[in-house]
């Protein structure tokens, strides 16, 4: 079964609070469950990175539902691809870590596109702790 990724980068919406993450990670988890979608989400308290991987067409309605989420502004979609071998995290219907508290700096995955971008994020997940 071929398998498809994405990387995006987001801003909190203006008039959402940072406590509605938890809802979003639990919605998450559900709907990716149901449509064979693994994953990780981090957030620094202002901005949102996603990263996603499943079947073509779950991550092409994922990538439409989510740049029209009105919980977050700037969708940024930083790099998506098609054919991968393997997950890199098969382990996670929605894996998510706080990056207040292990840092990542978003700034950087801002300048990036691509490979590059998913490469960036990758070695940088490695040292992440995602619940």
């Amino acid at each position: 079964m071929p398998i498809n990724y994405f990387l995006y980068i987001s801003r909190l919406a203006p008039d959402m609070d940072s406590t509605c993450v938890g809802a979003i990670v639990k919605q998450a988890r559900i709907l990716n469950a149901n449509a064979g979608v693994t994953g990780v989400l981090g957030f620094d308290g202002e901005r949102f990175v996603q990263y996603a991987e499943g079947p073509p067409d779950a991550i092409g309605a994922l990538i439409t539902a989510l740049a029209s989420d009105k919980r977050h502004v700037d969708f940024d979609l930083r790099s998506q691809g098609h054919g991968i071998a393997e997950r890199k995290f098969s382990d996670w219907q929605m894996g998510y870590a706080d990056f207040e508290e292990f840092p990542f700096d978003i700034s950087c995955l801002e300048a990036l596109h691509d490979q590059a971008a998913i490469q960036f994020f990758l070695d940088n997940s490695r040292s992440m702790d995602f619940a």
